[in-house]
């Protein structure tokens, strides 16, 4: 059911800037088990790892761009007034590389961060207030 309600915010992903549009896709997503504040916008092609959504956290007045993917394994938490580009991939889990033993740890982005365009944030990390990360140079 929770993929279901994925697939319906997806479908009601605004062609344009909107608050009220962008509420009714975030309604879906609440449903779906994801903890949203207010005035998000999460652009289309938003992929997450199924029956990990209740780890994601989102803040007030944050924005994700197009074909974001989040796995999950533990917290991931976005803070309040972040501008995430398109493309954005945030990982908090992997394996030990020689005993494949399984790890994760929180994944924390604080208030008032840039993330750049194909950025990827990997192995959990804590990242503070109003801070740049460049996106992908060609």
């Amino acid at each position: 059911m929770k993929e279901l309600y994925k697939k319906i915010a997806d479908f009601f992903t605004p062609t344009h800037h909107d608050y009220k549009l962008w509420n009714r896709k975030t309604k879906w997503l609440r449903k779906s088990g994801m903890n949203i504040g207010k005035n998000v916008a999460i652009d289309s092609g938003f992929y997450l790892l199924r029956g990990c959504e209740q780890n994601i956290h989102i803040g007030d007045y944050s924005v994700i761009g197009i074909g974001a993917k989040i796995w999950p394994f533990n917290k991931v938490e976005i803070g309040k007034f972040n501008m995430c580009a398109g493309n954005l991939e945030l990982t908090n889990g992997g394996h030990d590389t020689n005993t494949f033993e399984p790890y994760s740890n929180p994944l924390i982005i604080g208030n008032g961060c840039w993330i750049g365009h194909g950025v990827k944030i990997i192995k959990g990390a804590t990242i503070g207030n109003n801070v740049v990360i460049g996106g992908e140079v060609s």
